[in-house]
């Protein structure tokens, strides 16, 4: 199972952008959590409206902006203990995925790969050239 967890600060619309995106995917068994990181505007409050009846997504509320690691880790430690997931995605609510096989690339790379942290592809336009965040090497094994 796939638990997604969305840092939702502030902007209602592109929250709800991200969960549409993530629900379009194939998959029947996923969760959603999305943690609002203190808004102070009313929209941590206004996702618990909207999402209150569907079952696959949690809106929980900080009630202090504790940054992006902190406000994740409140997540992440809900969505550990509640739902015990195979994988954990965690993202920003600007993030929309793109494809409805997300779920099962991420599922063929970690066959193969069997991986503990999965990262993105970061391409530098600049320099023409994928990077690691890890600096070992500054290109991204394939």
């Amino acid at each position: 199972m796939f638990c997604y967890i969305i840092l939702h600060y502030k902007v209602l619309e592109e929250t709800i952008s991200c969960v549409k995106s993530i629900k379009e995917g194939n998959s029947n068994t996923k969760q959603i959590v999305i943690i609002d990181n203190f808004s102070n505007n009313g929209t941590g409050e206004k996702l618990q409206e909207l999402y209150e009846s569907d079952s696959e997504i949690d809106v929980l509320i900080n009630h202090e902006n504790a940054g992006f690691a902190r406000g994740n880790n409140v997540a992440y430690q809900f969505a550990k203990e509640k739902y015990k997931p195979d994988f954990m995605v965690i993202m920003n609510n600007d993030i929309e995925i793109e494809t409805e096989e997300f779920e099962k690339i991420v599922t063929d790379i970690y066959r193969k790969e069997k991986f503990h942290l999965l990262g993105p592809d970061i391409f530098s336009t600049t320099y023409q050239l994928h990077q690691n965040p890890k600096r070992l090497t500054h290109y991204t094994y394939e």
